[in-house]
């Protein structure tokens, strides 16, 4: 049987992918904390403040960047995961597999999708991994990205996580929450430490970051750090995407 080079391409990629996985699987070790989160959830923000917070145990770079946080705070299943002495903070967008979780340690993210899902949307418009064509509608509907994948994701969590935080109650207190998560997984830091870490990690200053030291977005005019914080995409809803919504938020406890 002949093989064109696209199917040998697509071969290939799925032995990377599978490869990497299972470097990362053997990789993680039993206290290291997987940041589960739904895309646009705020797992970035806490990774940054997680890096301020162990860059000098760590000896990782001084200055918080996309780049030297995602170096040191790997996403599962890139195969870039490597053993250090203490506490490794692993980024996750999967729905919760045991296969690929259990039984390791982790805190879930939760983002109000009424936020999350347009946040997302943007996103993947300015990087370009959405034709520009496809309305907020459409893929607020799309199974693979919209309301049902988020709540997919979030009922595959929710029992399992180690830790369970709504990104509003963070951005409400970082401090506080960051200090309520430290001692969950008997992270031992002081009040002075978090504070100075919440601050170092806040949206002005991963802001001046972004714009001085950069990201990899496609399109020049979209900034990672915008002000979504402040419910600023809710405008992309009509009457007939909020009442969607909210089918699928009825039975949701936590909104």
């Amino acid at each position: 049987m002949h093989i064109g080079s696209g199917g040998i391409e697509l071969i290939n990629l799925i032995v990377h992918k599978l490869l990497s996985h299972v470097h990362d699987r053997i990789a993680v070790k039993a206290d290291d904390i997987l940041l589960a989160s739904y895309p646009k959830s705020g797992n970035t923000w806490i990774r940054f403040i997680f890096y301020n917070l162990l860059k000098e145990k760590y000896e990782f770079p001084n200055l918080a960047t996309f780049n030297s946080v995602n170096d040191h705070m790997h996403e599962y299943g890139q195969g870039k995961i490597t053993r250090i002495n203490g506490v490794h903070l692993i980024k996750t967008h999967k729905a919760y597999t045991p296969l690929l979780f259990y039984p390791l340690r982790s805190l879930l993210i939760i983002r109000n999708p009424l936020d999350c899902i347009p946040s997302f949307y943007k996103y993947q418009l300015g990087n370009e991994v959405l034709p520009e064509k496809v309305t907020f509608g459409e893929f607020l509907r799309d199974e693979k990205r919209g309301m049902k994948k988020w709540l997919s994701h979030y009922n595959s969590w929710k029992d399992r996580a180690t830790l369970c935080y709504r990104y509003e109650d963070i951005v409400h207190d970082p401090s506080q929450a960051i200090m309520k998560i430290c001692q969950q997984f008997d992270l031992g830091f002081s009040v002075a430490e978090i504070e100075q870490a919440a601050e170092m990690s806040s949206k002005e200053s991963m802001s001046r970051v972004e714009e001085r030291y950069g990201r990899k977005n496609r399109k020049a005019d979209y900034k990672f750090v915008s002000d979504d914080r402040n419910n600023h995409y809710r405008d992309l809803y009509s009457q007939e995407d909020l009442q969607y919504l909210e089918s699928f938020m009825a039975g949701l406890s936590i909104y």
